[in-house]
């Protein structure tokens, strides 16, 4: 065969090849079905024969309840039912007898809970059937039945020789003794005792209330009497205890009225029965409570401080809070009193009162004090806040270092104080401008304490020889003059900074009299400092600043 015929015969063998395996597909796939089908068969087989099986099950008991029903129960009626638990009852208090014993029991009560079926009678009665020893009955074919059986005493009528005893309690002699009578019995013995309870009542009788007597049986009574108190000393002790003890003594609380006196208020002055006097029990006390004296409220406006103290003294009343506010009127009088002038007030209460600053104050020391503080103190004082500069200062920034006018100085209501604050900023300290403030700033010198303590060295560096020296003196001089004030002469401040390079008062404390003393001579000599007109320089001044630097 030729090439080409070989390959029409591999073409045909394997379209019939493709045709086979579309063949056995199919066959499997139908196969599987097959299968799947013979499971359902087989499950639903084994379901039919659970719901044979169930049926079956019911199918029995349903012959069983008819059974039961077939089967003849003995049937009761109501009474005999009620009859049969009472001999139950009977028996069971019979089991209960001892002989020996001192102690006897009782069954009172009897709660049953009783399943049985219910049916008519020919006659419409109820009938009750009992399921029999051994029988088993389904419960849901039962009905649930529950009664109490409890005992009852029987009452016999009274015999025509015996009567009920009246209730005699709470009646009077009189109304108790007629009541005796005309329930054909017999007053007995009447004996009286002491009681709470109103004089001549019966608060007891005998034979007890509602018992039955023979006629003309003997009924005693107890009737109360008056029981004497003895009234208590009630003066000077409180409301309160005062009623406590008039219960506790048998007596009552009568009317409470008030009365001024000296005595505490709310203690008792007066009792209308003296103490110690028998009385009746629940006898009423009436009682006089002490309230404040009271008095007018004198006027005392326009008065010294000292006047209104001895007006108020002879009204009977004292002073109390004691404000300022300025006023034209002279100072320390008194421009406005609480309670107002002609007020009912108790005795030794306070008036409050208000003086007059006058139109002049004196400007407050505000040095030391922040900004809000000086501001507060000013207002009190009736004054304003002027102008407002910073000044360089090593202390809390914003804390005042000086006022105008000064402390203590007379300013008329409504005048204004100037104030200088403290400030560390390097721009307050003349020389320093913002190109040499930016090159301190690069050193890490950021305010005058970080200027004082910067070494000259690195000054020099900063911002040159002649600005380095200069500087770092105008700092040491804001230090100096605040750290040694007090201890040296403000005459003598720039010698002992400028001329001995002391500027703290630690420095000055550990200085010696006679080195310092030749420093500031050789600064003098040099020109660099100068010396005050009058003042006189000398070792012993200098020995006197150390000391005092010591402390």
């Amino acid at each position: 065969m030729s090439r080409r015929e070989d390959t029409v015969e591999l073409e045909r063998l394997r379209a019939a090849i493709q045709l086979k395996d579309r063949d056995i597909a199919n066959l499997q796939s139908q196969v599987s079905d097959v299968r799947g089908a013979n499971e359902n068969l087989k499950r639903e087989n084994r379901e039919l024969r659970e719901k044979v099986s169930d049926l079956t099950k019911v199918n029995q008991e349903l012959r069983n309840e008819v059974a039961n029903l077939k089967r003849q129960r003995p049937s009761l009626r109501s009474e005999n039912l009620a009859s049969t638990f009472q001999k139950s009852i009977e028996k069971m208090q019979e089991g209960l007898k001892t002989a020996d014993s001192r102690v006897g029991y009782a069954v009172s009560d009897l709660d049953v809970t009783l399943r049985t079926n219910m049916s008519l009678d020919e006659q419409g009665e109820i009938r009750f059937q009992l399921p029999t020893v051994g029988e088993k009955v389904a419960p849901e074919g039962l009905s649930t039945i529950r009664f109490s059986l409890r005992q009852v005493p029987k009452v016999e009528p009274p015999t025509p020789d015996k009567v009920e005893i009246p209730n005699l309690i709470g009646l009077d002699r009189e109304s108790a003794i007629q009541r005796i009578n005309e329930a054909g019995l017999t007053v007995g013995t009447i004996t009286e005792r002491k009681s709470l309870t109103t004089p001549g009542f019966v608060i007891e009788q005998s034979p007890e209330p509602y018992a039955m007597a023979p006629k003309g049986t003997k009924v005693d009574l107890v009737i109360s009497r008056v029981s004497l108190a003895k009234v208590p000393n009630l003066i000077g002790m409180g409301l309160k205890n005062a009623s406590e003890l008039i219960k506790n003594a048998g007596l009552t609380v009568g009317d409470v009225v008030e009365r001024e006196s000296a005595s505490k208020p709310g203690t008792v002055i007066s009792q209308s029965i003296p103490a110690g006097t028998s009385v009746p029990i629940e006898t009423r006390l009436d009682l006089v409570i002490a309230k404040p004296e009271e008095t007018k409220a004198p006027n005392i406006l326009g008065k010294t401080l000292e006047e209104a103290k001895g007006i108020l003294k002879a009204a009977k009343l004292v002073i109390g809070e004691i404000g300022y506010e300025t006023s034209r009127q002279p100072p320390n009088v008194v421009i406005r009193q609480s309670p107002q002038p002609n007020t009912a007030v108790p005795s030794n209460s306070a008036v409050d009162v208000t003086l007059s600053k006058g139109s002049r104050v004196r400007a407050p020391n505000l040095i030391g004090r922040s900004l809000r503080e000086a501001e507060g103190m000013l207002k009190d004082e009736g004054l304003t806040r002027g102008k407002v500069v910073e000044r360089p200062s090593m202390k809390t920034e914003g804390t005042v270092v000086g006022q105008t006018p000064s402390p203590g100085t007379e300013v008329e209501i409504g005048g204004s104080v100037d104030l200088e604050t403290s400030t560390q900023k390097l721009e307050v300290i003349e020389g320093i401008g913002a190109r040499i403030g930016a090159r301190l700033r690069r050193i890490n010198v950021n305010s005058i304490s970080d200027l004082v303590n910067t070494p000259i060295a690195n000054l020099r560096r900063a911002v040159g020889e002649a600005n380095a020296r200069n500087l770092l003196t105008r700092a040491r001089l804001i230090v100096g003059k605040e750290s040694l004030e007090g201890v040296v002469e403000r005459e003598a401040l720039e010698l002992v900074i400028r001329g001995g390079d002391v500027y703290t008062r630690e420095s000055l404390a550990e200085s010696n009299a006679r080195e310092l003393y030749a420093k500031i001579r050789e600064a003098l000599e040099e020109g660099r400092v100068e010396l005050h007109e009058g003042y006189r320089l000398t070792r012993e001044k200098i020995g006197g600043w150390i000391r005092r630097a010591r402390g």
